[in-house]
């Protein structure tokens, strides 16, 4: 994992957090196919089994070490987000990580659902903290903003 040196100075009141690389790539920038990525089956990252659009975007997202840490729960009408519980060894190092992958793959379903023309809104929902899958703790919820509650509350 990428770390500053200690030539490079931050400022006092800050923590590092993560690494970016900027400049030009040694091959290619952008995979010609998606059956380049070497990514989880829909399966392994989702409760439903036909493909979907919204969830193929998340589920192409970038993650540290490739590891998808996400399971999206695809209800009627919202998503519900989990994360993986880090076991004792992998805790360390992958509690922050996971966050920032989740975040990577929460803002591509929103991208994808903006692409369809559809504005969301993320909520908490305490029933789904209660039932999370197996090895997964709750993040989130999305469901489509309805622009009609706005005007009769």
């Amino acid at each position: 994992m990428a770390r500053p040196g200690k030539t490079l100075e931050f400022h006092r009141d800050m923590k590092f957090v993560i690494a970016m690389a900027f400049g030009l790539p040694a091959q290619p920038l952008h995979r010609e196919k998606t059956s380049l990525f070497k990514r989880k089956n829909i399966e392994e990252i989702c409760n439903t089994k036909t493909k979907n659009e919204i969830i193929e975007c998340a589920r192409l997202a970038p993650s540290a070490t490739n590891s998808q840490p996400w399971y999206f729960i695809v209800a009627e009408n919202e998503i519900h987000t989990y994360c993986v519980k880090p076991n004792i060894f992998t805790a360390v190092l992958y509690k922050k990580i996971n966050k920032i992958d989740i975040g990577i793959a929460l803002c591509h379903l929103w991208l994808a659902f903006l692409k369809e023309g559809k504005n969301i809104e993320f909520y908490s929902n305490q029933e789904e903290e209660r039932k999370a899958p197996r090895s997964y703790y709750y993040i989130v919820s999305l469901r489509e903003k309805n622009f009609c509650d706005k005007f009769l509350q």
